[in-house]
Formats: structure tokens, C-alpha cells, sequence
């Protein structure tokens, strides 16, 4: 589905990777902090009051060069069809384009949920999923990331795949002595 947001994106180009960031970060982004070159972004202050440098995926560098080409001419990357800041009535732009997508109470900001929680799901380190949504802490993503039930259930599985092969161990564990499977009976039966 195609979404109409403003007169620069719609929803098929408007991929995650752009919208992973908070939407004043975004606001006020200019076409000269972004370098298609080495395909990064720049965040002049963030909500720490940092700045940063942001990788963008091929997704995203295809729509912004796409919303560069349009007629609109504006410094701002996200603006009004007429050129101008957002940064007062992004509702207006934002609400239609999510009705439009039937998405019942969805913010923009679910969108940083959906990056982390992609990423992670994916098997991304989270250290990486980290750097690449600007967050400073570990536990400051994991509020982000959400694992889904079939991520946990693959993981699980693979212990029983491993356990299974494990020179011929069936609980995976090596040598003798207290970490054998008879050492597993003796403890509960005890």
C-alpha cells in the first residue's frame, strides 16, 4: 500500500530505516546532512542534545533520492508540499497517511519499536541494533526491542539440536564426573 505523506514520501518508500529516529530528530533534518556517498545522515542534535552520524539502507537512500528529484524545493528533507517546517502540524500530514494504512492508535514513534524489534528478531547483535537507533544504554534498546514468540521458540530449539550432537552426550555436556547425564539423574533422584 502506498501512502501519501506530505508531497515527498509515501508509505513504500518510506522505509524503517528512516523512521527509526524520533520524529523532531527527523523534523529538522536538511538535504546537507545527508551524504549519499558514504549513504549516512546526520543528526545535528539529538534528543541528549548529542549529534550523530546515521547508516541508511539502500531502501532509504532510493526514496530520498526519489524525494529529491520532486518539484518541491525546501533545505528541509521532510516538509509541507510548499517547502515549509512540520515541525507544527505534522499531525496533519502523519494522521491521514496512518488511517489510510487502517493502523488503529499507531505513533510514529512505534516505529523505533519496530526497527529495534526487526533487527533483533533478525538475529542482529543488539549491540549493533544499539548503535544504529542512537540509543546510549543497552537497556535503553531493550525497552525498544520486542522478541517475538518464534524467535524465542527457534532458540530454544536450537539447544535441542545441539544437545543432540554433542559427542554423543545427550545433555551436550563433556567428560565425566559431576556434569554427565548420570550426574543430572543422581542430583534429582538424591
Amino acid at each position: 500500500m502506498e501512502i501519501q505523506i506530505g508531497d515527498r514520501f509515501t508509505e513504500g518508500e518510506f522505509e524503517w530505516e528512516v523512521v527509526t529516529h524520533p520524529a523532531g530528530e527527523l523534523l529538522a533534518l536538511r538535504w546537507d546532512d545527508l551524504d549519499f556517498t558514504s549513504r549516512q545522515l546526520r543528526i545535528r542534535r539529538d534528543k541528549a542534545g548529542d549529534g550523530r552520524w546515521v547508516a541508511l539502507n539502500s531502501v532509504a537512500i532510493n526514496a530520498l533520492l526519489e524525494a529529491k528529484r520532486r518539484k518541491v524545493t525546501s533545505p528541509l528533507v521532510f516538509c509541507t508540499p510548499e517547502g515549509h517546517s512540520l515541525t507544527t502540524n505534522f499531525k496533519r500530514y502523519w494522521q491521514p497517511a496512518v488511517r489510510a494504512a487502517e493502523l488503529t492508535g499507531f505513533r510514529f514513534h512505534d516505529c523505533r519499536h519496530t526497527f529495534a524489534s526487526r533487527l533483533v528478531n533478525d538475529g542482529i547483535d543488539r549491540y549493533v541494533v544499539q548503535a544504529a537507533g542512537g540509543w546510549k544504554t543497552a537497556s535503553m534498546m531493550q525497552r525498544y526491542a520486542h522478541l517475538e514468540p518464534t524467535t524465542i521458540r527457534a532458540a530454544v530449539e536450537r539447544l535441542a539440536r545441539r544437545s543432540a550432537g554433542a559427542n554423543g552426550h545427550q545433555n551436550g555436556h563433556q567428560g565425566s564426573g559431576n556434569w554427565g547425564p548420570g550426574a543430572v539423574k543422581r542430583s534429582v533422584t538424591a
